[in-house]
């Protein structure tokens, strides 16, 4: 997939994600080391915070949160989007 491409699916991921699916999401944004294609995706997870599933996300984006190998951008909005999810 292009970059181009999976910014645009993560984009649609903010409108778009079947709760069951955001666990997943959620591991491969913890493998992901590509902090441009990270960053909206720590966002469009925050946009799920009612999803049942949404408790299983916390522990994947601490980790990132306090991974000092991303960005501080990256840092920053892995710790917004743990205070929507929490």
């Amino acid at each position: 997939m292009t970059h181009k491409r999976a910014l645009m699916q993560i984009s649609f991921m903010r409108i778009y994600c079947p709760p069951y699916l955001l666990p997943q999401v959620a591991d491969y944004a913890a493998a992901l080391k590509d902090d441009e294609l990270l960053l909206p995706l720590l966002e469009a997870l925050g946009w799920h915070r009612q999803a049942y599933t949404s408790s299983q996300l916390l522990p994947v984006v601490e980790q990132i949160m306090n991974d000092s190998t991303h960005s501080q951008p990256v840092r920053d909005e892995a710790r917004k989007t743990y205070k929507r999810l929490k």
